[in-house]
């Protein structure tokens, strides 16, 4: 969907966290690079599913033809990832790719560095899994299962600790791109 002249995506996390019992939603802004709306000091702003709506439905960033979750463009789902990491052969749907690249692009967003004993572990897997879906294989050849969902759980705190769950519409934080 457009939207000036970003592009403009509909974004929904699970994040894998005991004391978050709900979805979380954003909306992503592309034009060369990969962004979360956000509050003026870069606080990442995520919503609860209801408040999402009325938000997208607002603004007209929500097709009403369609089922809540069609009009989602992609869910990041990180008790999947981290699932997948540990126990799958594959990735055949590239879970591990999508959801790692929205969390890459909120944290590069954020201007945080992903520590540097992850870092490249992680992106050798995301080369690897942009060619071949068998993380089984990737993980026979490299030992670094347990660093590579160490990042993941990192990537997703640093994420949170840097974000506005928004609740109630009444108390909508000043965004980087829309007017309420």
């Amino acid at each position: 969907m457009k939207y000036s002249e970003y592009e403009l995506w509909l974004i929904g996390f699970d994040f894998y966290q005991n004391n978050l019992s709900k979805n979380l939603y954003t909306f992503f802004l592309s034009d060369e690079t990969n962004f979360p709306i956000s509050t003026d000091d870069k606080k990442v702003i995520l919503f609860e599913k209801n408040i999402f709506l009325k938000v997208a439905e607002k603004h007209h960033f929500y097709e009403p033809q369609k089922t809540f979750e069609e009009n989602i463009d992609l869910f990041c789902d990180i008790k999947k990832t981290i699932n997948i990491i540990n126990c799958a052969n594959k990735d055949t749907n590239t879970d591990i790719v999508d959801n790692i690249n929205i969390l890459t692009d909120i944290i590069d967003f954020l201007q945080i560095e992903l520590p540097i004993k992850w870092k490249q572990k992680l992106y050798a897997l995301l080369d690897f899994l942009t060619f071949d879906e068998n993380i089984g294989e990737y993980f026979e050849h490299n030992e670094h299962k347990a660093d590579i969902i160490s990042s993941v759980y990192w990537l997703q705190e640093t994420i949170l600790n840097n974000s506005i769950i928004v609740n109630d519409y009444k108390n909508m934080p000043s965004l980087n791109f829309i007017e309420w």
